[in-house]
């Protein structure tokens, strides 16, 4: 994602997870599956709520990863680099960000990211699970539909369902 386009904090800490994931499993690199799992581990951002509507668990989707790819058994040390499907997962999800009209790129939009890339472990789990992309986009719009509806369209901030007006910059909320 080098082109710029702002990251939540989100989703900085979801591939800093992923990393401790793959260095956990003793694999080498980072893998979509690796970015998977560190979405299911602490869901936040965007993700949370379609993680919840998919009903994933994290020990199901762990034990389905480390079936298809066993690791050394010990923690790897180091820098563990991105392999092409999470780098593509990444650029996938900068892409959804942008078409969705997002601010800055969230953990939904990784989700939806992996779910894409079909030669990556992560969207063959995924499928496992009954998670299609086709399922994953529905949920990811939505999400980020209501994202939007939540957000003050004067200065951003989130606002609570019963606020009329923008604690920090005044605007009147704009009905959805």
């Amino acid at each position: 994602m080098e082109t710029g386009m702002a990251r939540s904090q989100a989703l900085a800490d979801a591939v800093t997870r992923a990393a401790d994931e793959a260095r956990r499993l003793g694999h080498r690199r980072v893998g979509s599956e690796h970015l998977l799992l560190a979405l299911l581990a602490e869901p936040a951002g965007g993700a949370a709520a379609v993680l919840a509507a998919l009903k994933l668990e994290w020990t199901a989707v762990q034990a389905a990863i480390q079936e298809l790819m066993p690791g050394s058994g010990r923690p790897v040390e180091g820098e563990v680099p991105l392999t092409d499907s999470a780098a593509g997962a990444l650029r996938q999800a900068e892409a959804v960000a942008r078409r969705l009209g997002a601010a800055a790129v969230d953990t939904d939009h990784l989700l939806l990211g992996i779910a894409r890339q079909h030669e990556g472990i992560g969207s063959r789990v995924l499928l496992d699970f009954g998670a299609s992309a086709e399922k994953v986009r529905q949920l990811v719009e939505r999400e980020t539909i209501e994202r939007q509806r939540r957000a003050c369209s004067g200065c951003g901030a989130a606002l609570e369902p019963a606020w009329r007006f923008c604690p920090f910059c005044g605007t009147a909320r704009v009905s959805a």
